[in-house]
């Protein structure tokens, strides 16, 4: 417990989900097909015990999740949709009624969005080792806090966080091995499919932005493009297996292009460095293209990224 400084557990008015599976187990009956067409008590049987065993679980997920947080601990609720039995809003729903949630006027502003803020009212917080209906209201006045009732502050008072990250290496090499996957080599799509790659990785560094801009344009003006633009077909991200001591290994080739019965491979390294285990790399790489294709020659190159720069290695 207390990990975070602060944990939001999202969406918990949704249920736990299940009910239309048509294979089951349990210790009682072993394993169970279901035939929809066939009313059995020995199905209802395992449905339930299994509900049961799944609430209990998702309790005990709910506690340690709740016991996570330091100091603000924040439930994300959905006013407008039901409670869902067995969801997270239902279990804690027993002890307080978070459901009964208001519309409040103000809303956040984080980026481009709007965020309303709802405010819940009247918690309770009931001492768990007093069951005395008479003596309730007492613990709720002992129990209530500053923190509980707080209002929504303005708009403007709230200053939203920086939550720019810093991407390692790997990470940098990772979304700009991703952009040139599905970018289509067009100018008109770059800001598109720079927004797709970093939201996708849940990205907002502005830094990474700028750097996949870089990569687009040096990659347009560079001798690659121009291949690919002459090419008769190219492919990208091809993978492939290949016997490596003794195993199968799946490996994945940046980029090929075709030209003449020949093949032109390529691949994108953060590091300008020429290594070791870069060569060895491509030289497995033209195994296993000469087993595939019937070409007159492979050209390796490695392709220093963000710059493209190429540094043939034949």
């Amino acid at each position: 417990g207390l990990e975070f400084p602060v944990v939001i557990l999202a969406d918990i008015n949704h249920g736990m989900g299940g009910g239309a599976e048509n294979v089951g187990y349990c210790d009682k009956y072993g394993f169970i097909i279901r035939n929809k067409a066939a009313r059995s008590s020995i199905w209802k049987d395992m449905v339930s015990e299994q509900r049961d065993l799944t609430f209990e679980e998702e309790k005990r997920l709910l506690y340690v999740a709740m016991t996570r947080a330091r100091e603000k601990l924040i439930l994300s609720v959905c006013s407008v949709t039901r409670v869902q039995k067995g969801s997270y809003l239902d279990i804690l729903s027993a002890v307080m009624p978070l459901s009964k949630i208001q519309n409040e006027d103000t809303a956040i502003k984080f980026k481009d969005y709007q965020i309303p803020v709802t405010h819940s009212h009247d918690i309770i917080v009931p001492d768990p080792l007093n069951n005395s209906e008479e003596d309730k209201s007492e613990v709720v006045k002992n129990a209530m806090t500053t923190d509980l009732n707080i209002e929504p502050l303005p708009t403007e008072e709230i200053n939203v966080p920086d939550l720019s990250i810093n991407l390692n290496n790997i990470q940098i090499g990772s979304v700009m091995h991703r952009f040139l996957q599905i970018w289509n080599f067009e100018q008109m799509s770059i800001e598109n499919t720079i927004k797709y790659v970093l939201n996708e990785s849940y990205t907002i560094e502005i830094k990474m932005h700028g750097l996949l801009k870089t990569l687009a344009k040096n990659f347009l003006n560079s001798d690659i493009f121009r291949q690919i633009k002459s090419a008769d077909k190219f492919k990208r991200e091809l993978p492939f297996y290949i016997e490596l001591h003794g195993k199968n290994e799946r490996r994945k080739i940046d980029l090929l292009i075709f030209k003449d019965s020949n093949i032109s491979l390529f691949d994108y390294k953060l590091s300008s460095e020429i290594k070791d285990e870069y060569i060895d790399q491509m030289d497995l790489y033209e195994k296993a293209l000469l087993k595939k294709y019937s070409c007159n020659n492979i050209n390796k190159n490695l392709v220093h990224i963000p710059d493209v720069i190429i540094k043939n290695i034949n």
